[in-house]
C-alpha cells in the first residue's frame, strides 16, 4: 500500500474543476486532467498530488452514519473558490448503497482499517 496523503480522509469526496496545463511546464504543473488517466505520485523526482491544485478544488463532502440512525449518513457538502470555503450545507439522513453503508459502520467501529 503506498504513502497516505496529506489531505486524504476515507469518509470524504472531492470534486475538482478539470484544468490542464500547457504541453510544455517548467514546473511539472500537469494539472488535474492528469488524474483522470492517473494515480497520485507521492515519490520520485516528480511528484503529482490532486492537493497541490487547491485552487481548482470546488467542492468536498464529508458523510459519517447518523448517530441516532446508524443506516443513513449525515454529512457536509463544503464549496471552495481560489480563496478557500465560501459555504457549506449540512445534509442529513442520506440512504447509502449497502456495500457503502455497511464499510462505513466498519470503519467507525475499527477506525485504524
Amino acid at each position: 500500500m503506498g504513502k497516505t496523503l496529506a489531505y486524504e480522509k476515507q469518509s470524504t469526496i472531492f470534486f475538482y474543476q478539470y484544468y490542464k496545463a500547457f504541453p510544455i511546464s517548467v514546473f511539472q504543473d500537469e494539472g488535474t486532467a492528469y488524474f483522470i488517466d492517473n494515480e497520485e505520485d507521492l515519490g520520485g523526482m516528480v511528484t503529482e498530488e490532486l492537493g497541490m491544485y487547491r485552487r481548482y478544488k470546488l467542492a468536498e463532502f464529508n458523510y459519517t452514519p447518523c448517530q441516532a440512525e446508524a443506516p443513513l449518513h449525515c454529512g457536509e457538502l463544503r464549496y471552495f473558490d481560489e480563496h478557500g470555503v465560501v459555504k457549506s450545507d449540512r445534509l442529513s439522513n442520506l440512504v447509502a448503497p449497502a456495500k457503502t453503508t455497511k464499510d462505513a459502520i466498519n470503519t467507525a467501529a475499527n477506525p485504524e482499517f
